[in-house]
């Protein structure tokens, strides 16, 4: 195991500049550091790490497996670093930073749009920095503390985190050819999900979700792909070559749009939920962010709540 207080910030940077040159002279050029030394910090990191990190091939110096898990490791902590120093660094007059969001794909972001438009209003100053990904990564990055918060839906294991529960709820379904035989219902059961051949998420979790639903294994139906974000999954629907199970609104099906989109029946929904790391310290941008969306949110929910609405 490497230990963190050993091993320097200044070598970190060394050895990303070693694999972003595969050189070993130009990275030494480029932090105007003499080769000699430079060769000497490279040895010394591996051998903290006990590990080769570099090979040569054709006179380039090559990441190793370990290498390459290695560089990620280290973006990480850099950037965590950075975004510490800038933090800190930066006059507390006037609110203002980056608030770092992992989203997932959904129309529920719209809630966090709003919330976007109310703070810069208040808070020009303040930006979001959203990276699309799906709840696995979402939830690396905030033990990372890569990241501040994360807009995630169900299936996903929220305990480890703190919460807040979102008025939004997404419907799944297939998404079709609109000249699929399936194209006109207004639902589908799961024995006509079942016969189709399928394009599928490819998160375990998720899996075991809409398997329940189905009332069989995903798993043993006709898959002809895997897919993380939606948009390349679009392309295999509009060639003909299946079906992509997914949620309603990520894709237009607007008359002119090649795709229709029909839900699941009886309906299978997931909840939205944004989440953030147990005792995080966050900075002024962060902290305006969450008070604007939890006022938002109980605006939501009054609204939801009022007799108009209730029936």
């Amino acid at each position: 195991m490497v230990d963190c207080q050993i091993m320097e910030l200044r070598v970190l940077r060394y050895f990303l500049a070693v694999a972003r040159e595969h050189s070993i002279t130009r990275a030494a050029t480029a932090l105007h550091i003499t080769q000699p030394t430079l060769s000497r910090q490279i040895a010394e990191l591996e051998e903290e790490l006990s590990t080769p990190l570099f090979q040569r091939d054709n006179n380039r110096l090559q990441l190793t497996e370990a290498g390459l898990r290695f560089v990620q490791r280290a973006e990480e902590i850099i950037s965590l670093t950075d975004r510490t120093v800038k933090e800190f660094s930066s006059k507390q007059t006037d609110i203002s930073g980056e608030v770092y969001l992992g989203c997932a794909e959904s129309s529920g972001m719209q809630i966090i749009a709003d919330v976007a438009r109310k703070l810069h209003k208040r808070f020009p100053g303040v930006r979001l920095s959203m990276q699309t990904a799906h709840a696995t990564t979402i939830a690396e990055q905030l033990e990372s503390g890569l990241i501040d918060f994360g807009f995630i839906l169900e299936p996903v294991d929220i305990v480890r985190f703190d919460s807040q529960r979102l008025p939004h709820r997404d419907v799944w379904g297939i998404l079709l050819h609109r000249d699929h035989p399936l194209a006109g219902q207004a639902a589908v059961t799961p024995e006509q999900v079942a016969a189709q051949p399928l394009l599928i998420p490819y998160r375990p979790p998720v899996i075991s979700f809409l398997s329940g639903w189905l009332g069989k294994d995903l798993n043993t139906c006709d898959i002809r792909a895997r897919y993380n974000l939606i948009y390349n999954a679009t392309l295999f629907v509009k060639s003909g070559q299946g079906c992509a199970i997914t949620l309603e609104d990520l894709v237009s099906t607007a008359p002119d749009s090649p795709f229709r989109f029909v839900p699941f029946s009886p309906q299978l929904t997931s909840q939205a939920y944004l989440i953030w790391k147990k005792v995080r310290f966050f900075n002024p941008a962060a902290q305006v962010f969450y008070l604007t969306l939890y006022q938002h949110v109980r605006k939501l929910e009054a609204a939801l709540d009022s007799p108009g609405n209730k029936g």
